[in-house]
């Protein structure tokens, strides 16, 4: 997939888990520590749109191809790695 836009959310607060639970097409990842984590709007190679909320300790930016991992959670990771 492609990162379409990237936001900061705040984890472990009400507001947030609103923010985590949207009408997308897959499961988004729910980290359960407190703290910062971003929600990223991926463009799928099939087309369609998911949201994938994690830590971005890989400094994904903006336009950036990427590999959608799904499991127990939806995560994303740079393809190769």
């Amino acid at each position: 997939g492609t990162i379409l836009a990237m936001r900061p959310v705040e984890l472990g607060s009400a507001a947030s888990l609103g923010r985590l639970v949207r009408p997308t097409k897959a499961a988004n990842a729910r980290p359960s520590e407190r703290g910062q984590a971003v929600d990223f709007i991926v463009h799928e190679a099939g087309g369609g749109t998911i949201a994938v909320v994690q830590e971005n300790e890989l400094r994904f930016q903006v336009g950036e191809p990427v590999l959608i991992i799904r499991g127990d959670r939806t995560r994303l990771s740079r393809p190769g790695a």
